[in-house]
């Protein structure tokens, strides 16, 4: 025997997915202590994940009767949706497996209903509510979790699992989702409300397949295939994978997938900047549509796992791209009044909403141009900040100091974004999950921003000390001189991420300083 057949000991008898996965944990449960240490524990197992469930507006409107409507949906919604609550799925995954909190989402399959929990009721093989919740119904979900708050030991990790779980997802969720879900939640009797309960009726919302639903995610898969990655911001394939694949695994689970998805999905890949990225689907397209070559080993897979096939040669190929920063959008000219970025040059958004990370010596070069070009009288207004004619928010003055992390700006707290500025929705670590879902992002419930709109957080908040009083100046306005006035908009000038505020900002420079 040589020393690497020692390395195998266990051949024969080899260990499940299962105990490999619970071995790999972060924390095991046979490790998570007790009193003060248990605590700890389950404060870091439940802390709110990165992104947070979300629900279209839609599903917020009640009739006379209090019943949920359907709201009007775009496709552009429901993508956001889709694919922030898929991302949510996967962080969740990834904090269950880290805390060995399996058990309570591996539902078994029930045997026979009738039976005692112990004597046969359940059997294998088990069901991943993570991947395959759907196949499941709520009576199901709901046995197992009665049987495991009933009869597991006491202080058992079964029912830990099961409390920890829903710890977890209440966090993890936006209020107005909390909402909908717990009026059904709060009504099933004590035995039955468990972690895995209410991750089944979370699912059962932000997943609602109605029809108006349906229709709009087909008609996203046909918008697509028309547009491509064009229409995705940045053209990153990372959150086109998310959207397209949790659309598609949504339709194929109520039979509601086209048959012509997986060539609309294919077809959208080969319309990008990057033609290195387009040429292998542009090829394979050209393939599917003949028939001297056989490609049975791809025709004989299903619609879904096509598009599977699909999106992930895409998302290795765009990682690839990344690494070796060959991921180049290519500038775009513009049109009249049309809006160009001036970080990545590319249209159809400005500088506050770019999705690429902030090249700085690029925006002053861009700047620099826009400004040279206005003085020889162009006509294209298309520059980056807020573009052309239409008007963008400005960044309500300077950068943070040092150890700010809030500003309170006509009474409503703002975070500091590297790329928009002082804003009330996010700060610069959140700015690209942001500015993929626009509609559904939500900053998790201990950042800054957060407790300063919850009223908690104004107290903590370092604000910016009063200006000093200046000193007498003959040209003086509302007790400020009209130098510093001058020079506080010549900073504003060229700190503007709007050309439409630059110039305003040189016009007031100007007017201040005696040139007007």
């Amino acid at each position: 025997m040589t020393k690497f057949d020692a390395m195998f000991p266990g051949v024969g008898t080899p260990r499940s997915d299962e105990d490999i996965a619970k071995e790999m944990a972060t924390l095991a449960k046979a490790n998570r202590g007790t009193g003060k240490e248990l605590a700890k524990n389950l404060s870091l197992a439940t802390a709110s994940l990165e992104f947070k469930f979300g629900v279209t507006n839609g599903l917020t409107i009640r009739n006379s009767s209090g019943e949920i409507e359907d709201g009007n949906y775009s496709s552009n919604e429901i993508a956001d949706i889709f694919s922030n609550n898929g991302r949510v799925m996967r962080c969740l995954m990834d904090r269950v497996k880290q805390f060995d909190m399996q058990d309570a989402i591996l539902i078994p399959k029930l045997i026979d209903k009738n039976l005692d929990a112990n004597k046969g009721k359940w059997g294998g093989p088990t069901t991943d509510m993570l991947e395959d919740v759907k196949t499941l119904s709520l009576d199901e979900v709901k046995e197992y979790a009665s049987d495991v708050l009933k009869f597991d030991k006491p202080n058992g990790t079964g029912r830990q699992d099961q409390h920890w779980l829903l710890k977890l997802i209440r966090n993890s969720c936006s209020s107005d989702l909390r909402d909908i879900v717990d009026e059904t939640f709060n009504g099933l009797p004590v035995h039955q409300q468990g972690g895995s309960v209410y991750l089944k009726l979370i699912y059962d919302v932000v997943f609602n397949m109605t029809e108006p639903v349906i229709r709009v995610l087909q008609s996203w898969i046909k918008g697509f295939a028309k547009h491509g990655l064009h229409k995705v911001p940045g053209e990153n394939v990372r959150s086109l994978y998310d959207a397209a694949w949790n659309i598609s695994k949504r339709l194929h689970e109520v039979d509601a997938l086209p048959s012509d998805a997986a060539i609309d999905i294919l077809t959208g890949l080969t319309k990008a900047t990057n033609d290195d990225f387009t040429r292998p689907f542009k090829l394979l397209k050209d393939l599917s549509n003949q028939t001297i070559i056989d490609l049975g080993h791809l025709k004989s897979k299903t619609t879904i796992e096509r598009i599977k096939t699909y999106l992930s040669q895409a998302l290795d190929s765009y990682v690839v791209h990344v690494v070796n920063s060959t991921w180049k959008i290519k500038a775009i000219h513009a049109f009249a009044g049309e809006v160009i970025c001036w970080n990545c040059g590319k249209s159809g958004h400005d500088l506050r909403s770019c999705p690429e990370p902030r090249n700085q010596d690029r925006i002053d070069k861009a700047k620099a141009s826009f400004r040279e070009n206005k003085k020889f009288g162009s006509s294209n207004s298309g520059g980056s900040g807020g573009g052309g004619s239409g008007y963008s928010r400005g960044k309500f003055g300077k950068p943070p100091a040092r150890g700010e992390t809030v500003r309170f700006i006509n009474d409503k707290p703002h975070a500091w974004c590297g790329s928009c500025g002082w804003t009330t929705t996010h700060s610069t670590k959140y700015h690209d999950d942001w500015n993929v879902s626009k509609s559904t992002f939500v900053l998790h419930d201990k950042h800054p921003l957060t407790k300063a709109k919850q009223g908690s957080g104004r107290k903590d908040v370092q604000t910016k000390s009063k200006s000093k009083k200046p000193e007498n100046d003959n040209n003086t306005s509302g007790g400020l001189s009209l130098a510093a006035l001058a020079e506080h908009f010549a900073k504003m000038e060229t700190s503007a991420s709007d050309p439409t505020q630059a110039n305003m900002a040189q016009l007031l420079k100007n007017l201040f300083q005696g040139k007007v």
